[in-house]
């Protein structure tokens, strides 16, 4: 027993600094977040969505948060509406890397927490409390520059 407790004390004080480190790596990722949420009213945005009357299975809505400058993709947000809540799932890039991926639920009484996964400059997860998003970043980056590149064509006409 006394050999299991030294044992659980070395693995505590050996792991504590990469923890710290990763603390401190998830406090720079929420900032940086928060700073791009600041920035969001001087975004530009591209909406792709179905107008419907229907109120059950609705199609999703997704919203591209860019900057007009350099048409760098920051934030993705969908939105897909269930018959009384609905969910949104948000993507936040950096340099056309995934920084957080955010899932929350609107609308519903036992009112679920927020989720979230981190990710650190390579693409390593650093914290997480859910699974892995079902659609990948590579293919909302893909997804953004194809619906971008189509929309700048019709353009010229």
């Amino acid at each position: 027993m006394k050999n299991c407790i030294l044992l659980l004390a070395f693995y505590f004080l050996l792991s504590s600094p990469c923890f710290a480190d990763n603390l401190t790596a998830i406090k720079a990722i929420n900032k940086k977040v928060s700073d791009i949420e600041k920035l969001k009213g001087g975004l530009s945005s591209l909406e792709l969505k179905l107008d419907t009357e229907a109120t059950e299975a609705v199609p999703p809505e997704m919203v591209f948060y860019y900057s007009p400058e350099s048409m760098e993709l920051l934030i993705l947000q969908v939105t897909v509406g269930h018959e009384v809540f609905s969910t949104r799932h948000t993507y936040y890039l950096n340099n056309n890397r995934v920084i957080k991926y955010l899932k929350e639920i609107d609308g519903r009484s036992d009112s679920p927490p927020k989720s979230a996964i981190i990710y650190n400059d390579k693409g390593v997860v650093l914290w997480k409390n859910i699974t892995e998003p079902v659609v990948s970043v590579s293919d909302v980056v893909s997804l953004f520059k194809f619906n971008f590149n189509t929309l700048k064509q019709f353009s010229k006409y």
